[in-house]
C-alpha cells in the first residue's frame, strides 16, 4: 500500500525509500491508520532481515515513511529467472523465518508473506518488506479475545493479503495469528522448492477456493530430489487447520536447522539472533553477511576453473583394438613387448604404468627400430605423460614417433591416428584432421580416430558433428571406458551435467580403479549441487591414487560447503603437486580471498596464476578460455587497464567459447566497465552459458540489479521460446 520513491536525505546524506500515502487515501481514517501501523510495527523491530524505518511524518498534508533503501531483486523475480541451489534455499528460508520469528515474538503478524515481499539485496542480504498489512496484537491476544482486548484495525470478515499465499483463515476473514504467517511461509518455501505456486486458480476466486479447501500437489511428486525432511517442514506449515501447524516462525527455523544438519547443507550466512555477529552494529552486521554471501556464491566459476581432469591429457588415447597387427611387406613383427605396452597404456591411470610403457617401448624400438606399431604406441605414451605434467618436449616426442610410424607404414591406421592426435595437441588442427580421416579410410570402424575427430569438431563449435562422432565411436566399442570418459568431458563443458554424470558412470563400470575418472565424475555432481556424493567420490579417488587434481576438486567441494578455511589445505596440496597449473593457483587465490586475514596471500596467488596463464598464452594465443582467465586474475589483482587490454584481445579472436565471453564480462564488471560487462554477458548467454551461473556470481551482484540486465534476460528468454516453437 502506498507509492514508493527513491529519495535523498539531505540531513544525513543518504538515500532512502520514501513511502507516500496516496492523496486520495489520506482522508480515509482506516487507510491512514494502516499506514501508521506499518511504521510502528516495523520500527518496533530491530533485526538484520527486516527493513529499517528511519522516520515518519507529514509534509503539506502528505503522509510519508522514510525507510532503508533496499537495492536488489525480489525473491519473486529471482524465482522467475534463476534455479536456486539447495544451500541458497535454506539460507533465504532461515533468514525469513528469523525475521518473522522476531515479529511474532513482538506480537506482530505480517499477513502478507510472499516472494514479492522478500528482497535479496545487491550485497546478498535477505530483507522482509512491507509490514503494511500487519496486525498488532496484545501479548494476551487469542481467538477468544474480544475486539476490546486486541488492536484490530482491519474490519472483521475482510480478507487482507495476496490470495495465492493466504492462509485458509485469512482467506475467509477469520481471526489470524502467527500461524497464518506460518502457512504463507509454507507456500513460499513450496514455490522455492518446486518452481510452481501451491495454489494457482484461473481467477482470484478459484485461487481462494483452493486455499480454503484443496490440497496442493505433493511436493515430492513435482520435485523428487527435495530432501524428505525439508518436504515434511513444508507439509506441516501448510496444514489447513492452524492448530496442526508450527506455532510460529521460530519453531519452523528450529526444524529447518535440524533438517539442514541432517542433510549436510552448510549455511553459514544466516545471522541467528544472539549469534557471533548479532552484537555488531547493523551496518557492520550487514557487511559480515554480505562478505559471507559473496564467499558462498563464488562457486560456479571455481567449478569451471578447477574443471575436470582430461583423462591424462587433452588428447584421446589410441584405443587400440585387440587385433592390432596384420601382415604386410613392411617389417611389423608380432612382439610381446607391444602387447604388454598396449595393456599398460589401457590402464595408464595406474601409478607407474606410463613410465613402464615408455621404458618397454624404447627398449623394444632399440631392438626393432622399424616396428611402426611400437612407434605409434610410444607416441601415445608421451601424450599420456604430457597429461600428467605439461611439457612441450613430450608433445614433440609424440609427434616425432607418430611421424616415424607413418613413414614406416603408411597403411597402418594406428600410425595415422597417433599422428592426428599429436598434431591436435600441438595446435595443428587442419593437418590433424587430414591424418585422422586417413586413419578412418584405412579402418572405418576405428573408434579412437572418431573420438579425436569429435574433440576437434567440438573445439570448432560444431556440436552436431561432435555428437555424431562420439555416438559412432560408442557404437563401435561400447565397453571402451575412454570413449565414455571423453564424451562425459564434452557434456560437462557444454553444461549438460546430468548427461556427463551418466557418461562417467558408464566409463566407471570398466575402469573402477581410475582415480582420475572418479574426479571427473565429481565435477558435474558439484555443478548439480550434489556435494555429499561428490565428496564421497573424491574420498574414494584419494584412497585409490592421490593427485593434485583430486585435492583441487576436494578443496572446491569444501568451498561450496562454506568451509572456506578448510578449502585452503587441499588447494595448497594441489599447487604443491603441480605448481605450473594456473587454474590451481587461481582457485587457491579465491580460497584465500574469502578467508579472513588472507588478502595478501590471495594477491600473491592471483599474481602467480596470471603469470602462468601468460606463459601458456605465448604458446596458444588463440585460447579464449585461457585469455579470459587471465583477464579475471588481472582484475582481481587490481590491474584494470591490463585486464581491459585482455578483454579487447578476447573480442578480437575469431572464436570465443561461452565461458570466455562470460569471463570477459566478469573482468569488465570487476574493473567498473558496466556497459562492456553487459555486452559480453549477453553474448555468453546467447552462446549457451548457463544463466543460473550468471545469477549466482557475487561479482555480478550489482550488474544483475541493473535494469538493462533484466531486459537482456527477457529478450533472450523470448528468443529461446521462439526457437523451441520453431523446433
Amino acid at each position: 500500500m502506498g507509492i514508493v520513491w527513491k529519495a535523498f536525505d539531505e540531513r544525513l546524506e543518504r538515500y532512502v525509500a520514501l513511502k507516500l500515502l496516496p492523496p486520495e487515501r489520506a482522508a480515509d481514517p482506516s487507510a491512514f491508520s494502516r499506514f501508521l501501523r506499518e511504521a510502528r510495527a516495523c520500527s518496533a523491530l530491530n533485526h538484520p532481515n527486516i527493513v529499517t524505518i528511519y522516520d515518519i511524518g507529514t509534509d503539506n498534508d502528505q503522509h510519508f515513511i522514510a525507510m532503508e533503501l533496499v537495492p536488489g531483486r525480489t525473491l519473486n523475480s529471482i524465482l522467475d529467472s534463476v534455479r536456486l541451489p539447495l544451500a541458497e534455499k535454506f539460507r533465504i528460508a532461515l533468514a525469513v523465518c528469523d525475521a518473522l520469528g522476531k515479529a511474532h515474538t513482538a506480537g506482530i503478524v505480517h499477513r502478507d508473506v510472499k516472494p514479492a515481499n522478500i528482497m535479496v539485496t545487491t550485497d546478498g542480504a535477505i530483507k522482509v518488506l512491507d509490514f503494511g498489512l500487519a496486525k498488532l496484537l496484545t501479548p494476551a491476544a487469542s481467538p477468544q479475545d474480544s475486539d476490546r482486548t486486541r488492536t484490530l484495525l482491519t474490519s472483521p470478515g475482510t480478507a487482507i493479503g495476496t490470495p495465492a499465499y493466504m492462509s485458509p483463515e485469512q482467506a475467509v476473514g477469520d481471526f489470524v495469528d502467527a500461524r497464518s504467517d506460518v502457512f504463507s511461509f509454507g507456500t513460499v518455501l513450496y514455490q522455492m522448492l518446486t518452481g510452481v505456486r501451491a495454489f494457482q486458480g484461473r481467477t482470484t476466486a478459484d485461487t481462494i477456493r483452493m486455499v480454503i479447501a484443496a490440497e496442493p500437489q505433493p511436493l515430492l511428486e513435482i520435485s523428487p530430489d527435495t530432501p524428505v525432511k525439508l518436504a515434511r517442514v513444508v507439509e506441516q506449515c501448510m496444514r489447513k487447520a492452524s492448530s496442526e501447524r508450527y506455532p510460529d516462525a521460530s519453531a519452523i527455523a528450529a526444524d529447518l536447522r535440524r533438517a539442514q544438519l541432517a542433510i549436510g547443507v552448510h549455511v553459514p550466512e544466516v545471522l541467528p539472533e544472539g549469534g557471533a555477529t548479532a552484537s555488531l552494529p547493523r551496518s557492520q552486521a550487514r557487511g559480515e553477511l554480505a562478505q559471507q554471501t559473496r564467499r558462498r556464491l563464488m562457486n560456479r566459476r571455481i567449478a569451471a576453473a578447477v574443471g575436470i581432469l582430461l583423462m591424462g591429457g587433452a588428447a584421446v588415447g589410441l584405443l587400440l583394438p585387440k587385433v592390432y597387427e596384420r601382415p604386410s611387406g613392411i617389417v611389423r613383427k608380432s612382439s610381446n613387448f607391444t602387447a604388454d605396452a598396449r595393456d599398460l597404456l589401457a590402464h595408464y591411470y595406474r601409478a607407474g604404468n606410463i613410465d613402464e610403457a615408455v621404458r618397454m617401448l624404447e627398449a623394444g624400438i632399440a631392438a626393432e627400430p622399424r616396428n611402426a606399431l611400437a612407434h605409434a604406441l610410444l607416441s601415445e605414451a608421451f601424450i599420456r605423460r604430457n597429461g600428467t605434467g605439461a611439457d612441450p618436449r613430450w608433445i614433440k616426442q609424440a609427434q616425432a614417433h607418430a611421424s616415424t610410424a607413418v613413414e614406416l607404414d603408411r597403411d597402418l591406421a594406428a600410425a595415422h591416428t597417433a599422428l592426428g592426435v599429436a598434431l591436435a595437441e600441438a595446435g595443428n588442427r587442419s593437418d590433424a584432421v587430414v591424418s585422422l580421416m586417413r586413419a578412418l579410410e584405412l579402418e572405418p570402424r576405428r573408434a579412437s580416430a572418431k573420438v579425436a575427430l569429435a574433440k576437434l569438431t567440438a573445439a570448432e563449435g560444431k556440436s552436431t558433428e561432435a555428437t555424431g562422432h562420439f555416438q559412432t565411436a560408442a557404437d563401435f566399442e561400447p565397453e571402451n571406458w575412454m570413449i565414455w570418459a571423453e564424451w562425459g568431458i564434452y557434456h560437462y563443458r557444454n553444461a549438460r551435467y546430468e548427461e556427463a554424470v551418466r557418461a562417467f558412470e558408464r566409463a566407471r563400470k570398466n575402469a573402477p580403479d581410475n582415480s582420475g575418472l572418479l574426479r571427473n565424475l565429481a565435477a558435474p555432481l558439484i555443478m548439480l549441487d550434489r556435494y555429499d556424493e561428490a565428496a564421497g567420490i573424491l574420498q574414494r579417488a584419494l584412497e585409490t591414487l592421490p593427485s593434485p587434481g583430486i585435492y583441487a576438486q576436494l578443496g572446491t567441494v569444501r568451498f561450496f560447503q562454506g568451509r572456506y578455511a578448510d578449502a585452503i589445505g587441499p588447494m595448497e596440496k594441489a599447487v604443491e603437486g603441480n605448481a605450473t597449473n594456473y587454474l590451481y593457483w587461481g582457485n587457491l587465490g579465491d580460497a584465500y580471498r574469502w578467508t579472513p586475514g588472507q588478502a595478501d596471500k590471495a594477491r600473491e596467488a592471483f599474481t602467480r596464476a596470471a603469470q602462468l596463464a601468460r606463459e601458456r598464452l605465448a604458446k596458444t594465443p588463440d585460447d579464449s578460455d585461457l585469455r579470459g582467465s587471465l583477464a579475471v586474475y588481472l582484475a582481481k589483482v587490481g590491474n584494470p587497464s591490463i585486464a581491459g587490454e585482455e578483454v579487447v584481445r578476447i573480442a578480437a579472436l575469431k572464436r570465443q567459447t561461452p565461458g570466455a565471453l562470460f569471463k570477459a564480462g566478469l573482468a569488465s564488471e570487476i574493473v567498473g566497465n558496466r556497459g562492456t560487462a553487459l555486452s559480453f554477458v549477453e553474448r555468453a548467454l546467447k552462446a549457451g552459458y548457463a544463466i543460473r551461473e550468471v545469477g549466482q556470481d557475487p561479482d555480478l551482484t550489482s550488474l544483475r540489479g541493473d535494469a538493462r540486465y533484466g531486459r537482456m534476460v527477457a529478450r533472450i528468454e523470448i528468443i529461446e521460446q521462439q526457437s523451441k516453437k520453431q523446433q
